[in-house]
């Protein structure tokens, strides 16, 4: 058919897809789809089409730029004619397919019942040639007279099949909603004499790592394990640490570069203010402090560590009064923040103690903070 029209090596069905219509595309499409819209010999002649050529050809039968301009084209055109008749044979074949399928799991004559109007139908009989279903009405079986039948079509059926599922599944019962359970809250237990010890580097990197991990964790909103409190327990705080914070240290300058794209201005600012006095007390002076406590008869009761760090004091409590009340006061927010990831069934507020209510309520007030030439003013009177 196209013989005529092969003079160059493009490939003939891209070419007349776009040289056509929407409407013939449309037929074309599942034409080409099932290999029936030329003959082998087309097909191997199509290897030098020209698209100039068929462009011209299809002009002749009027269908300029993918559309046509005589609405009698379709109507007169035997070529036309032929694509169209050759794809509603298609259309049919597939259609037939689908509708037997169909028919075989949701109409079976005899057995497959449906309510229509308010009346209950069995199906009697399925003709496929012409897509109908004969049905026998069966609301009163048992009643005398004539059978009551009425015809639907296949579609019909396939509609109503699709709308009594849906009601269905909306009908279920849904399953009840069950509230994840909260994980336990538990107050890190330090049980590492050398927590926190090592070089500035190493302490700078032990910093960052708890750092990093408390805003992963409250970005995810969530409470630390207790494998992350065992990283958020080697924060030492920057005392001793203002080289990373001094930007013109070349030994430095990657561990500035961090920090500084790390923490906020105001995280920032905070943490260089606290390289003179942020010293948090190792495990072993807890202890004796702790013991020294125990000397003078404490067992239980409400414990404040006003200046708190992350809380060694708290970790360090002793077994003898883990029945006490924990209560705690941090200035800086990252140092506060990580300490109620250490010990969330603590009462723990972050802010200067000076701004706090948290005043002849304690039977223990306990910690090591530095002491050095700096004063301190405030309005609380004595």
């Amino acid at each position: 058919m196209y013989q005529s029209l092969c003079t160059s090596p493009l490939p003939a069905r891209t070419l007349i897809m776009k040289c056509l219509g929407r409407k013939f595309r449309d037929v074309l499409h599942k034409l080409i789809k099932e290999d029936k819209f030329f003959t082998e010999a087309e097909q191997d002649a199509f290897e030098h089409i020209d698209p100039v050529v068929i462009r011209e050809a299809l002009a002749e039968r009027g269908i300029v730029n993918g559309e046509s301009v005589d609405p009698e084209v379709p109507d007169s055109d035997s070529f036309i004619q032929q694509v169209l008749n050759d794809a509603e044979q298609i259309s049919h074949d597939e259609q037939r397919i689908a509708d037997e399928a169909f028919a075989g799991e949701h109409l079976i004559p005899r057995e497959s019942t449906y309510e229509i109007d308010g009346r209950r139908f069995v199906v009697d009989s399925v003709n496929l040639d012409f897509g109908k279903v004969s049905l026998q009405d069966i609301t009163f079986r048992n009643a005398t007279g004539f059978p009551i039948f009425r015809s639907e079509s296949i579609e019909f059926m396939r509609r109503l099949v699709e709308i009594s599922e849906a009601q269905r599944i909306a009908e279920l019962p849904t399953e009840p909603t069950v509230a994840e359970p909260k994980p336990e809250l538990h107050n890190f237990r330090i049980t590492d004499d050398h927590l926190g010890e090592g070089g500035a580097k190493a302490k700078f990197r032990m910093n960052m790592d708890a750092i990093n991990l408390l805003k992963e964790l409250e970005f995810d909103g969530r409470q630390a394990t207790l494998e992350e409190q065992a990283v958020l327990s080697q924060y030492v705080g920057w005392g001793g640490l203002a080289d990373a914070f001094d930007e013109t240290k070349d030994n430095w300058k990657n561990e500035f570069a961090e920090l500084y794209a790390t923490l906020s201005l105001e995280e920032y600012a905070a943490a260089r203010s606290s390289t003179l006095n942020a010293h948090y007390t190792n495990p072993t002076v807890i202890k004796a402090i702790y013991e020294a406590v125990g000397n003078m008869s404490f067992e239980t009761g409400n414990i404040l560590e006003p200046a708190m760090g992350v809380g060694n004091f708290f970790g360090c409590l002793p077994e003898s009064m883990q029945n006490s009340k924990r209560y705690g006061v941090e200035l800086d927010s990252v140092t506060g923040r990580i300490a109620k990831q250490l010990y969330p069934k603590a009462d723990i507020t972050v802010a200067g103690f000076e701004t706090t209510d948290r005043q002849d309520f304690f039977d223990l007030a306990i910690g090591n903070v530095p002491f050095g030439q700096g004063e301190v003013s405030t309005s609380v009177s004595g």
